[in-house]
């Protein structure tokens, strides 16, 4: 349990208040699969752009009952974005709430009782923690736990009831999504196209269905760890990704710049993909010298290379890709999208391929097919 959770778990008041309503237990029952703080990782640069009859446009329906953009727009909040894809992606979060509280909505009025009597019957008595399980959790904890073993279990045993009331709250809103006829109609940002650049070294079919553009400094760790994960990606989809790399070097990263430099000189010799290996099996730990032994252990024209980094051609192509990342949003690395999706961080190879998988149904499915 991080210091975070063990605070939460600790001081009850606070989250007896929160647990109170659906939509509390909502937004909580994302948390056991997915992270909802990104709702709250909105940066300055990119502002939502003036809405166009947004009350008319129709972002999703639930039984033909519809929910429009205006109704996403207000229950967003004003809100400033860093990118398209960052506003889609809080779109997306914002909206399933919605269709969520539709569905619990429908449901409850099916029963003829209000939405709270609905949780109550379907959550809240279901609700079992038994003092075996409380004594377990204390027994993984208590050496990090100052509070007296009294407090401590009675304040677990209430962080382990709504733990496990999220878990209800999301099985409940499953089963009644997977008996309505649900369309989701909100339009992604555009794709990967206009990331794509000529001469932009990719693996996989150039005319692959799904395109993942990474941008990448060759410095950062959490990067050289993403490329396994990205070789399972490839193994996995051998004829539906294509894989575009585009280079970040940070500020931070000193050597990051003069790196990104020599692998598209290498690039202009055919062997960016067995450079780029080789600088992120050897970093961060790599300078001058190093790039130069690369060069040499991959047996390219030395002087050719040499020559290339002098004169200012693959500088040019690392600034072009520095300008284009930042117009597209992005503010560190790793940072992909996935045909436009934006995807920040070594995420796992499961985050990939839950994307990387809609996307293919939506290219097989119906236009307007339900998401998954």
């Amino acid at each position: 349990m991080t210091t975070r959770s063990r605070r939460s778990a600790l001081n009850p008041s606070r989250r007896r208040r929160r647990s109170n309503t659906p939509s509390g237990l909502l937004r909580r029952s994302r948390t056991v699969g997915v992270a909802v703080a990104v709702l709250l990782a909105v940066g300055a640069g990119w502002a939502a752009s003036p809405r166009v009859h947004a009350e008319e446009r129709v972002v999703a329906e639930v039984e033909g009952e519809r929910i429009t953009a205006d109704v996403l727009d207000r229950a967003l909040g004003p809100r400033v974005y860093k990118s398209p894809q960052q506003r889609y992606q809080l779109e997306r979060l914002k909206l399933a709430e919605l269709i969520s509280e539709k569905l619990l909505q429908r449901e409850a009025a099916r029963r003829g009782i209000a939405v709270q009597r609905l949780i109550e019957a379907e959550v809240k008595a279901k609700v079992r923690v038994t003092d075996q399980e409380v004594a377990a959790f204390y027994q993984e904890r208590k050496d990090s736990v100052p509070a007296p073993e009294p407090v401590a279990k009675a304040a677990f045993r209430r962080y382990l009831e709504e733990q496990k009331g999220a878990e209800l709250t999301k099985r409940l809103v499953e089963r009644l999504r997977s008996k309505a006829r649900v369309q989701i109609h909100l339009a992604a940002p555009v794709g990967a196209e206009h990331l794509v650049v000529a001469g932009a070294s990719f693996k996989g079919p150039k005319d692959a269905p799904v395109t993942i553009v990474e941008f990448s400094d060759f410095q950062c760790p959490f990067c050289a760890k993403a490329q396994a994960v990205l070789e399972q990606i490839l193994e996995s989809y051998p004829n539906q990704i294509k894989l575009v790399f585009r280079h970040f070097p940070l500020e931070r990263n000193p050597q990051a710049k003069r790196a990104a430099e020599a692998a598209e000189c290498a690039a202009q010799q055919g062997r960016f993909w067995e450079y780029h290996d080789q600088v992120f099996a050897n970093a961060p730990q790599f300078g001058p010298d190093r790039l130069q032994a690369v060069a040499e252990a991959l047996r390219l024209d030395l002087q050719a290379f040499s020559t290339c980094l002098d004169d200012g051609k693959a500088t040019a192509r690392v600034a072009e890709d520095l300008a284009d990342g930042r117009q597209a949003g992005v503010t560190g690395t790793p940072t992909f999208f996935i045909d436009g999706r934006l995807v920040e961080g070594a995420q796992p190879f499961a985050s990939f391929k839950k994307i990387i998988d809609l996307h293919l149904a939506l290219l097989r499915g119906p236009r307007g097919v339900a998401e998954r």
